[in-house]
This record gives structure tokens, sequence and C-alpha cells, in this order.
């Protein structure tokens, strides 16, 4: 791969030039193609609001490595976007599988609750906080789900959920 254009492309993403480095990620999947790239690309159409490129940018890093928790997490993360939560559920139980990880169960925990499943989407919330105890997204769903299910847990917006962070590919 050319280490200059890739850290070229993330020089510009930082910089803000978000379509100069997507010209650059879309030149890389093309010519040296990787893991890494696919995510970076992934990550950034999801910004741009490119969803079907960057369901495909997942993918792609899918069939390079088919244990990639982070592209599994963000197929989840579209999935949910497209209210599809039977997908989600699947990507996300795979995500997890791979590599537990508080945002991986939180967002388990919302497509769990969205498939009708509240007490496994209350286990998932609740396995993020074991993992990470200061993960607050995952309190603010356990609330949503124990307004849902039962009294008291913390306060929560029924039917409402914390935007989870998506974990960028690292260089």
């Amino acid at each position: 791969m050319s280490q200059e254009l890739f850290d070229e492309a993330i020089r510009l993403e930082e910089e803000g030039q978000n379509e100069r480095a997507l010209s650059i990620w879309r030149q890389l999947a093309g010519t040296h193609p990787s893991r890494n790239v696919f995510l970076r690309l992934a990550h950034l159409t999801t910004e741009l609001g490119l969803i079907d490129d960057a369901e495909s940018a997942f993918k792609h890093a899918l069939e390079i490595d088919n244990r990639s928790a982070v592209a599994l997490l963000g197929l989840g993360h579209l999935a949910i976007d497209r209210r599809d939560f039977k997908a989600a559920e699947t990507y996300l139980r795979k995500s997890c599988e791979f590599e537990e990880s508080s945002p991986g169960y939180s967002v388990l925990g919302v497509a769990l609750r969205n498939n009708g499943k509240e007490f496994e989407a209350e286990e998932a919330y609740r396995q993020a906080i074991r993992l990470d105890p200061r993960y607050e997204e995952a309190y603010f769903n356990l609330g949503v789900e124990g307004n849902r299910i039962g009294p008291g847990l913390c306060a929560g917006a029924p039917g409402t959920w914390v935007r989870p962070h998506r974990p960028r590919a690292q260089p």
C-alpha cells in the first residue's frame, strides 16, 4: 500500500477536506485493497451520508477479514438506521462474538429491544457496563429499557437511544 496516500487521506480528513480524502480512499480501495482501507472508506462515506457506499465498503472489509468486529459493528449501525433490526441483531451478535466491546453490546441491546427481546437487551446493556463501568450510553439505554419493562432503573425517554460512537479503523 502507498503509505504516503494513506497518510494523506488521514490528514485531509483531519483538516475537514472529506471530499478530497474520499477520492484518495476510493483510489486506495481500487489499487491497494485492505481491511483498513475499506474500513476508513466506510467510516468516511457514513459521515458523508453515502450509506450504500459505506455498506459496500464494510462488506469488502469482511471479504478480506470475515472476523472484523469493526466492520460488523458498522453494518449493525447501518441496519439500525434502516430499521432492519433483525439484520442488525445478526451483525452485532457476530461483532460481539469476535470482540467484546461496550459499544458493541450497547448497540446489540438496541437491536434486541427493537426485536421485542427486552430481557436479552437488558443483559446486553449490563454486559456493556461490565466491560466498561464508565460507558454512559449503556446506562442510558438500560434506563430506557427499565422504563419499558419495569420501574426505577434510571431516567430515560422510552423509545429513544443515544447515537453510539462509531469506532474507526486504526492506520
